[in-house]
């Protein structure tokens, strides 16, 4: 299982180097979208999510103004992907592959992963070989 999270904003995504306004001059920029206004505190919502090659998991999402840390992934996030893996593979063995942010290295994370015998915990750095 491959996972990720993601806030999203109201105020969405914006790159600048990925939009550009072709004009005469500064306010007709201004008139053809030149301008984006953001809020400074804007309402969002952290949601995450992983994908198998069977299917995908349920959308979890994280309280208002909650963040991921050590204790949140270790408490809320690690036991809905478990769930949900069993879910997906009808209790056989399955894997579960994540990148190296530091809520997911923490010892305590580690330590459930490893409690856990059919949940197997792998960093994704590259190809991972697991023996049978």
């Amino acid at each position: 299982m491959f996972t990720d999270e993601k806030i999203f904003t109201r105020n969405g995504y914006f790159n600048p180097k990925n939009d550009e306004v072709w004009a005469n001059n500064r306010n007709d920029a201004n008139e053809y979208g030149g301008i984006h206004e953001r809020e400074k505190y804007p309402v969002s919502i952290m949601v995450a999510l992983g994908a198998t090659w069977n299917d995908i998991t349920v959308p979890f999402f994280f309280q208002r103004s909650e963040r991921l840390n050590g204790k949140t992934y270790l408490d809320e996030l690690l036991p809905f992907y478990k769930m949900e893996g069993d879910r997906l593979f009808g209790h056989q063995n399955w894997g579960f592959q994540q990148d190296g942010a530091n809520c997911r290295t923490d010892k305590s994370v580690q330590k459930w992963c490893k409690k856990i015998s059919s949940f197997l915990f792998r960093k994704a750095s590259g190809p991972q070989i697991r023996p049978s």
